[in-house]
């Protein structure tokens, strides 16, 4: 396992200086290159340790669109 940051704690004033990307209710869509697409609706976020950086991130929770093509690997 590669290390974390050097605390666990998140620094008070995080959320203030690295704002989410992306809200609750937005539509979001990513790719891999020269591939169809995936889209779905952000419905929560988290914090996250980021192992290759050694940092703290948001991480996004999903619901993914009916239609993405991943939704095949997806099951309830």
């Amino acid at each position: 396992m590669k290390d974390i940051p050097s605390s666990t704690e998140l620094p008070a004033s995080f959320a203030k200086i690295h704002p989410p990307r992306f809200e609750c209710g937005e539509m979001v869509r990513w790719t891999d290159v020269g591939e169809e697409g995936d889209w779905g609706i952000v419905i929560g976020t988290f914090y996250n340790c980021e192992q290759r950086r050694c940092c703290w991130i948001w991480c996004y929770i999903i619901w993914l669109a009916p239609n993405s093509k991943s939704t095949a690997g997806v099951s309830i």
